[in-house]
């Protein structure tokens, strides 16, 4: 005997399964039925019920339609589940359709973002004593002059109970120990800061494991670098120097301890004279000495625009850490005769604006010959000191430094960032 009926095989509520169970009893085939048949009639639609209660589609099967295909010879496949509209009326349906928890939803529009971003700056009279109290200012002035890009405050502390709750820790590489916390409590960011030459110091290991990097490398979070204050604008709008108005090379190296490098200032003085205001060979004048670095490097510039060439080596050679000392020297005027990472190439403003080196490391004989030319000879000064590609250096300027916004500043950026980044990656 066919059983003319529909058999659903679905997660459906409860509600839905007892009108069905109804229709099942009152089926004449199960009246006449034993009690026992019906009973297992009953037993086993209950297991296939709870057996196919999991599947997330459903899948509506006619058994009539399927039985006159079977005995006409055709192949009997269910109808495609995208064919199959769920009941309008089951809310279990649109729950189940929507997206897991795994999948990538968009943060709702209320979501909450954090505003003023607090700073715990570590070891902070360390920071003022080596960067000449400048950590006092920013403390003062950053919470007003920084601009976050969801609104708020940058506030920086340096209690030791504000280390508990600070969004940020931020520490100098320099000053890092071993038996220091590295973060005072779960969720919060860590930035470190390199703004000189490496040397091996422990702290190094930190700056790699850093939320936000500040150093010379340009790969880094935030660029910390001398190079970006070469002087664009100054080459833009000032001619070229006037060769008749400088004579001579002069030097400003005080730590004598690199001694490859007190090497070549000695042989390069037996071929040509150098005026050395430093404390490395020194010959010329008092030692430079400022209240500030500001001041220090103004004077340097003073000094150096009376001369040709500036003979600048860094302390050591290491890749994108280029210093002040290069800086000096162009918004001086004179030609930077400058031995530093390969990387000065993409910063300059043409490869002849410059006298590298280290093109003659294996001769500082021959680079004291080439520099008692430029000095005698008019034209080869002024082949180092104009035609600047400005453009080209700008460009590097603009795509990685970030003038006008202290490191400070866009640490509080992008810390806001990345506090926002996780709370919208929990709500997902």
């Amino acid at each position: 005997m066919r059983l003319n009926t529909c058999v659903c095989v679905h997660a459906l509520n409860l509600h839905h399964v007892l009108p069905f169970v109804q229709k099942m009893l009152d089926h004449p085939f199960l009246k006449k039925s034993s009690s026992v048949f019906t009973l297992a009639m009953l037993i086993m639609f209950i297991t296939i019920f709870l057996y196919w209660s999991d599947v997330p589609q459903p899948l509506l099967v006619d058994a009539a339609q399927a039985e006159d295909d079977v005995h006409a010879g055709k192949d009997f496949a269910p109808p495609l589940l995208d064919s199959v509209a769920p009941p309008e009326d089951d809310a279990y349906e649109v729950k189940h359709l929507a997206p897991s928890s795994e999948e990538s939803v968009p943060p709702p529009k209320n979501t909450p973002r954090p505003t003023n971003v607090t700073v715990f700056v570590e070891k902070f009279d360390g920071l003022n004593e080596f960067y000449g109290n400048s950590f006092t200012k920013m403390e003062s002035d950053i919470p007003h002059t920084c601009q976050l890009p969801h609104g708020g405050a940058c506030i920086l502390q340096h209690s030791e109970a504000s280390a508990q709750t600070a969004d940020v820790v931020f520490r100098m590489v320099r000053l890092i120990h071993p038996e220091d916390t590295v973060r005072y409590h779960e969720g919060q960011l860590l930035a470190v800061m390199n703004s000189e030459a490496e040397r091996g110091e422990y702290g190094l290991q930190q700056l790699r494991e850093a939320d936000i990097k500040i150093d010379c490398h340009p790969s880094s979070e935030i660029l910390v670098s001398d190079v970006c204050m070469l002087p664009v604008h100054k080459s833009e709008t000032s001619p070229p120097s006037d060769p008749t108005q400088r004579k001579g090379i002069a030097m400003f190296t005080s730590n004598c301890g690199a001694e490859w490098r007190l090497d070549n200032f000695n042989r390069l003085a037996k071929v040509v004279p150098i005026d050395s205001y430093g404390r490395c060979l020194h010959n010329k004048g008092d030692h430079i000495a400022a209240a500030s670095l500001s001041d220090r490097i103004a004077n340097l510039v003073k000094i150096s625009s009376k001369y040709r060439m500036v003979v600048t080596f860094e302390n050591v050679i290491q890749d994108d850490y280029i210093s002040e000392k290069l800086t000096v020297a162009f918004s001086s005027g004179a030609i930077p005769v400058y031995w530093g990472p390969p990387q000065v190439y993409s910063w300059v403003p043409g490869n002849h604006s410059f006298i590298d080196a280290s093109k003659y490391k294996d001769s500082p004989e021959d680079l004291g010959k080439y520099l008692k030319r430029v000095d005698e000879e008019d034209d080869l000064f002024k082949y180092h000191t104009s035609n600047f590609d400005i453009n080209k250096t700008k460009e590097m300027i603009e795509r990685l430094c970030s003038i006008g916004v202290p490191y400070m500043c866009r640490t509080c950026q992008i810390a806001q960032q990345k506090l926002i980044q996780r709370i919208e990656k929990v709500l997902q």
